[in-house]
């Protein structure tokens, strides 16, 4: 599965579309109240969270999933739980090991993330493109983990 910008692309050509994107990343193969939170704190910074959740390969291929048995919940259950979450606007897929492929074509856009994971040079490469493009970075510390 490749990225899925079908939201962006209706954006720009839509201008009732284009509100303050907030744009979230992770696996999120075990969603608790932690991220339920993150993901309500998130929405607070603009007016439409956009969660990218990674694919089963680019989960497998993960430096972190060191025993190779994740992801233990399928995408397309990952995708369901994500979405039946009221705080979440749109629910997409991406491949990608890191976002700052994503983030060269995307400006104006708030990345938030929390403060466990903002020390890490995957997410210190991604800030440093979102704040060139235009953008806000956020980092937060969820209510609840």
């Amino acid at each position: 599965m490749g990225k899925d910008l079908s939201y962006f692309a209706k954006a720009s050509k839509d201008k009732t579309l284009l509100k303050k994107r907030v744009l979230v990343f992770g696996t999120f193969d075990g969603l608790h109240e932690g991220h339920k939170s993150f993901f309500k704190q998130a929405k607070e910074f603009g007016d439409v969270l956009v969660v990218f959740t990674n694919s089963d390969a680019s989960i497998k291929l993960q430096p972190k999933n060191t025993s190779g048995d994740r992801p233990i919940h399928p995408l397309e259950e990952r995708v369901e739980m994500l979405s039946a979450l009221n705080s979440v606007d749109h629910v997409t897929v991406f491949d990608e090991l890191t976002a700052e492929g994503l983030f060269e074509e995307l400006y104006g856009i708030v990345y938030v993330k929390t403060d466990k994971d903002a020390t890490s040079e995957g997410v210190l490469r991604e800030k440093a493109i979102v704040l060139r493009n235009g953008g806000r970075y956020v980092e937060l510390k969820p209510l609840a983990d």
